[in-house]
């Protein structure tokens, strides 16, 4: 290979540089993780503990056990680049054909546990003028890609990806065809079960179909409630839950606000404000004594869906939301219904 020693990116944990395959030309991506990166996580996040108990940023009866591991787990996705490459290269199977879609190809003769080489991707950054321009349609016709790959990854494939840093999209100008999204960086892809998803798949539909009932059975099972949290509380919880899918919805059975509704009935994100209505309220509920902290899985999931809520607010999308989610909504529905029974129902 030919290798540009300055980098195109980097990062905290190492950096990637443009390459060239001398044999064909190919372009390519090196990333190199910084020497002795995995080795310190152990010790750097020990002494990052102990910085907040002196600083009593986190009084010391405060177990930060569940904290702890859960950051170290995190770093060592980040550099275990072999795990990215499969990550990488399973998308990149699922996805072949798709035209809305381009995922960089793994040439796994030049990889290893500290060097992973892909196919070099090229593409616009999202907040690009020229992605900024483009025309509606194609500005619509993205967002609902992006809706439509969040929704195989949570109802259907199982694996998420949970960083949805703007830096990990690009979009790709193509002369005879519409753009395509370019999906970069597979190291934040997280394996999840039905545990998680089938409670939280059974609170998307409940949300849909604005039932409190079905809802608060799918808060239980993932331990969000108290189980004496008041009815009223319970409610004004569900009201957030509906509002927050309301991109989602059909607008025609529950309508939301007039102003972010076009001539056809699609969802109008440039106009809306809806991730701040939703950490409003959220923020509000948040200091009830009856709600306690959620699987930390599910704020992966909680994270994914404001990205996907600010990706198509940046490009203002226009979709109508719930022709994308129906299709999905009954996937394995039977299942996570026995799960929450399981999970909520008292022996």
């Amino acid at each position: 290979l030919e290798i540009d020693e300055r980098p195109i990116a980097a990062a905290s944990l190492g950096q990637a540089h443009r390459a060239r395959r001398k044999s064909d030309g190919l372009e390519l991506v090196v990333k190199i993780q910084y020497p002795g990166v995995a080795d310190a996580i152990d010790s750097d996040v020990k002494t990052i503990v102990r910085l907040l108990w002196l600083s009593k940023m986190v009084p010391r009866e405060l177990s930060m056990d569940p904290v702890i591991a859960e950051v170290r787990d995190m770093l060592r996705r980040e550099v275990d680049y072999e795990h990215e490459a499969r990550a990488t290269q399973t998308f990149a199977d699922r996805l072949a054909g798709d035209p809305r879609f381009a995922v960089p190809t793994v040439l796994p003769e030049y990889s290893g546990p500290g060097v992973l080489t892909m196919t070099y991707e090229q593409g616009e950054p999202l907040r690009s003028q020229r992605v900024l321009s483009l025309p509606h349609a194609q500005r619509s016709r993205l967002g609902q890609s992006f809706i439509w790959l969040f929704l195989n990854e949570f109802f259907d494939w199982k694996m998420v990806q949970t960083d949805p840093h703007f830096g990990n999209y690009r979009v790709r100008f193509h002369d005879d065809g519409p753009p395509q999204l370019v999906l970069l960086d597979f190291g934040a892809i997280r394996d999840f079960d039905n545990d998680v998803l089938g409670p939280g798949r059974e609170m998307i539909r409940a949300s849909f179909y604005h039932d409190t009932d079905r809802l608060i059975r799918a808060l239980n099972a993932l331990d969000f409630l108290a189980r004496n949290a008041p009815r009223k509380l319970l409610e004004e919880f569900s009201e957030l839950c509906f509002e927050a899918v309301e991109v989602l919805q059909d607008p025609d059975r529950y309508p939301p606000p007039a102003s972010v509704l076009n001539e056809n009935g699609e969802y109008c994100w440039g106009k809306s404000n809806l991730p701040n209505r939703i950490m409003n309220r959220a923020g509000r509920n948040a200091l009830s004594v009856h709600f306690d902290v959620p699987p930390k899985e599910f704020i992966f999931l909680a994270r994914k869906l404001l990205g996907a809520y600010t990706f198509l607010h940046v490009i203002e999308s226009e979709v109508r939301g719930n022709t994308i989610l129906e299709p999905f909504i009954h996937m394995q529905e039977e299942d996570d219904i026995a799960l929450v029974d399981q999970k909520t129902i008292s022996p």
